[in-house]
This record gives C-alpha cells, structure tokens and sequence, in this order.
C-alpha cells in the first residue's frame, strides 16, 4: 500500500490590500502561490524544504493559522496525528506583514520566553485575534511578560486547553483595547483582582476550569462587560458582591457547579440581565427576592437540583419580557396559583420531572403565548377542566408519564394549535371522543401504557 506522510504547520493569511508573491516572503521554504482571482493569493510553504518532515503554509486574507500536526496519506484518504517530537515555531517564515490581524497556535510547543521571539520578527504590531489551542504553557502558568509585544492592539485572546493553572494578574495590564477572553478547558483558579485591568472587557468566558473560589474583587471594574461563563467549574460559594461591578451583563452561565447557597442579592446590580442558568448545583433553597432587580429576564434554567421541593409564591410573576422557565428534573412538588402570574410573554415551560402531584387551577392563567408546556414525569393525578383554557397558542402539551385517570372532556378547549399531546404512561381507563373536538392541526397524540376505552 502507497503511504506519504508529513508534518504540517497551518496557517492562513488572507491579504486584502495587495497580492503577496513567494518572492515577497523573507524564507528558505519552498513557495507554490495559487491566484483565488481579484486581489487575493493563495501562498502554500513547505518549510523547511530539505527535510521529508515539513511544515505548510497557506496564507490567505489577514489570518494566520498554525497547526503542529502530522498529515498521514493512504489509499483510505488522510488523517492527522499529533507530531513527535513537536516542531518548535523557531522556522516561521517571515511575512513581513504589519498588517496581520488574527493568528491561531494548535498543537505547538510554546517558549519559555515572551511571545515577542515570535512577533517581532514576522513584522506584526497590529495583532487582534490570538487564539492559542491545545498546547501547555511553561510551568502551567501565564506570566506577566508573555504577550507584550502584542498587548495593546489585541481585541480577543483565547487560550482553550492549555493547561493554565496560574494567570499573574498583570499580563491583561496592557490589554485595553480586549474584549473578548477565553480561557475555559484549563485548570485555572482565580485571585483578587484577576480581570481588573480589563475595562472594556464584554465576553468573559472561564468555563471547563477548577475554580472554588472567587476572590469578591476578581471582577471588579468589569462594568462592560455582557457576558460571563463560568459554568462546569467547582465553585462553592458565592459572596454577596461578587458581581457587584457587572452592570451591563446579560448572560450568565453558573450550571454544573458545586453552589450550596445564593445570597439574596447576588444578582442585584445586574439589571440588564436576560439569560441565567443555574442548573446542576447543590441549591436547596431559592431566595423568595433572588430575581427581584432583574426584571429584564428573558431565559432560567433551574434544572437537575434534587435538593429544590418548592419556590417561593409568585417567583416568576410580573416579569415583562421572560419567554422560557425550565425546572426540570428538581423534586418540586407544591407550585403556587400565582407562579407566573402576569407573565404574557412566556412561550416556554418545563416542569417534567419532578414531584408534583397537583396542580392549581388558575397557574396558567393569561398565558396566551405559551406554545410549549412539558409536565411529564410527575405524579400529577387529576386535571382541571380549566387548567389549559387560556392557553391559545398551545402547540406541545405532554403530560405522559403521570397518574392521570380522567382526561376531563373540556381540558384542551381552548388549545385550538395544539400540535402534539402526550398522555403516555398513565393510569387513564377512558377517554371521551369529544375531547379532541376542534383540535384541527393535531399531527401527534400518544395514549400508550393505558387502558382506556373509548366513549
């Protein structure tokens, strides 16, 4: 069988301003330059030539990606393997391009000294984007001088999988202009004043980490920013003003954490907040004001915490512009009449799998843009002639998976676009025909696992 390999360093550089010819590029490599048509060249480097392990180069527009993979061809095609030993980027050709604005590192051994061996003499002083991917940084920590060739221009830095432990809080000190930084998949804790530097910060993502703890003042001065992920880490606690500083976020991600407690007021100053998960903690028990200065919520998701068996009275009511609730998966098991009360806009709740064993007449009461409403997998066993009436614009209904014996005749009335019930997985002996009168755009209807006889 006919088999090629090589070693391949990726990267992409698209120009925008002129074509770029092999005879421009300062390097021993072997060049092959490809016309994309108008202004636009392709570039492919083998570097170095004299070797049967190179590396390629595609440059094309102003992005450059670096991957330190080995290419294996077969009759089967090709696949990538990590190369052993790793190339170091020592050969990188020079570009002499000041006008590089985004580069991407995969797989690619880093220097123990400052990333400037690499930018200065590829001529960049203009960089934007940095992505840094599947590699490690030496010692696991991220010290103070590694970026600061590049730190003033910068305006998103992604550091996904390196191994970081440590970040010395002066590395962002010249980082003005960033707003973007993405550090998840790591095993990152965090200290006191961690992203101060960070003023015009507005996505901060820290997910997939190891953090316990957050230092009260890690996100001080952080007022930008819009977006904040820390979710899937091991955070314990919170303190009171941990967000105090965040005024402008929007979306906050805190699901699969190790949370026993929320204080009252933790998401007070976050007036603008829309999007809030929580899902996957250890709450036991939810503030009756949590959500009190967040009346601009759009989406929760209180989801897989067994420790939670009620909510307070009116939890989600009078909020104008909240569209989904999911509360699956928790062990509730008493819902007030006033739950959502005055909440028009929601289209979206999920109660499956929890505890409820009854439900209150009026709990959906003006919900005339609901067209979704999961129940299944309570023990809810007798239903209201009323319970669904203002539900106009019902298109999912499932209530499979209960202890439902009589469907009441009246039930889905007023659910004209209903499009799928489920009564699956229930304890129903009989069913009136009527009840399904009107239900004209009904494709789906699943009455498994009963005995009924219809009347």
């Amino acid at each position: 069988m006919w088999l090629k390999s090589c070693s391949i360093f990726v990267c992409l550089l698209v120009l925008t301003c002129a074509q770029k010819t092999c005879d421009q590029v300062n390097t021993t490599c072997s060049c092959h330059m490809v016309s994309l048509g108008g202004l636009s060249t392709k570039l492919d480097l083998s570097c170095p030539s004299d070797r049967q392990d190179h590396a390629l180069f595609t440059y094309l527009d102003q992005k450059v990606e670096v991957i330190c993979k080995q290419t294996t061809f077969s009759e089967d095609g090709f696949k990538l393997v990590p190369i052993h030993p790793r190339p170091t980027l020592n050969f990188l050709p020079n570009l002499n391009e000041t006008y590089l604005k985004s580069y991407k590192i995969r797989e690619c051994p880093l220097t123990d000294d400052s990333f400037d061996t690499v930018w200065h003499p590829m001529g960049v002083d203009n960089l934007e984007a940095l992505v840094i991917e599947n590699t490690a940084f030496p010692k696991n920590k991220l010290e103070d001088y590694y970026f600061h060739a590049i730190s003033n221009h910068l305006v998103n830095l992604s550091l996904l999988g390196v191994q970081l432990e440590e970040i010395d809080k002066e590395v962002f000190a010249l980082m003005k202009n960033l707003e973007t930084l993405d550090i998840n998949q790591n095993r990152l804790t965090i200290s006191e004043h961690q992203f101060s530097h960070l003023t015009n910060l507005l996505d901060l993502r820290l997910h997939n980490n190891l953090i316990e703890f957050i230092p009260s003042t890690a996100f001080k001065g952080l007022k930008k920013l819009v977006v904040l992920h820390l979710w899937s880490n091991l955070i314990t606690s919170l303190n009171p003003d941990t967000f105090s500083d965040l005024i402008s976020v929007n979306s906050l991600e805190l699901s699969d954490n190790k949370l026993e407690y929320l204080p009252e007021d933790i998401f007070a100053n976050m007036k603008l907040l829309r999007l809030l998960n929580l899902g996957r903690n250890d709450i036991s028990k939810i503030p009756p004001r949590l959500f009190a200065n967040n009346r601009f919520l759009e989406k929760v998701r209180i989801e897989n915490m067994k420790g939670i068996t009620s909510l307070p009275d009116g939890f989600f009511s009078n909020y104008t512009y909240l569209e989904e609730v999911k509360l699956m998966n928790c062990s509730l098991n008493n819902l007030s009449e006033d739950l959502f009360r005055n909440s028009h806009a929601l289209r979206i709740i999920h109660l499956q799998y929890n505890d409820i064993d009854s439900l209150p007449t009026f709990i959906f009461e003006g919900l005339k843009n609901v067209v979704e409403l999961k129940l299944n997998g309570n023990k809810i066993k007798e239903l209201s002639g009323n319970l669904f009436k203002d539900l106009v614009n019902l298109e999912i209904l499932n209530l499979g998976e209960n202890r439902i014996k009589i469907v009441p005749a009246n039930m889905l009335t007023g659910c004209k676009h209903l499009i799928e019930l489920h009564l699956n997985n229930n304890d129903i002996d009989s069913l009136a025909l009527n009840t399904l009168y009107g239900l004209d755009e009904l494709t789906t209807i699943n009455l498994s696992f009963n005995n009924i006889d219809f009347e």
